[in-house]
């Protein structure tokens, strides 16, 4: 990566992260669309384009981590289970049933737990994802505009 390229990321962060504050502060506004509309025809196709990227790819990375995240969960609850029918089998002790039971509704409430704070963490990426889709509509009409009037010339 040359010098040119770390300066376009680096710029392009720095506009992100305008961007972001610029939707917290006025996402009850009605002028919220203007206003980053205003502040995006600042830049220059190129730019725009190296924005949406980092959106599209930010939303790509976390879209993942969070399928890993609950492919994790299923396989310790699965695990979990086929541990405690091996114990029944495979023991043959009077209390086990009862131990495993035990064990089973205090695997289920961890399981529980970690689907509530799943779902906490869920909420926020949408809110999120939806900070990130309407910025890259602007970022989309910005370019529109842009070349529109490019093929005017």
């Amino acid at each position: 990566m040359n010098l040119s390229e770390k300066a376009i990321e680096r710029d392009s962060s720095i506009v992100l992260k305008k961007l972001f504050a610029i939707y917290e502060k006025n996402i009850d506004s009605s002028g919220l669309y203007d206003k980053l509309y205003c502040q995006l025809q600042q830049y220059k196709p190129f730019q725009l384009n190296k924005l949406k990227t980092e959106l599209l790819a930010e939303e790509a990375t976390k879209n993942a981590s969070t399928l890993a995240m609950s492919s994790a969960a299923m396989i310790i609850s699965i695990m979990t289970i086929i541990f405690n029918v091996f114990t029944n089998i495979f023991s043959g002790k009077e209390g086990v049933i009862t131990e495993t039971v035990v064990l089973t509704i205090g695997v289920l409430v961890l399981l529980w737990k970690f689907g509530n704070i799943f779902g906490d963490f869920i909420g926020k990426r949408k809110n999120i994802w939806k900070r990130n889709k309407y910025i890259l509509c602007v970022i989309e009409n910005v370019l529109n505009e842009a070349n529109t009037y490019s093929s005017l010339r």
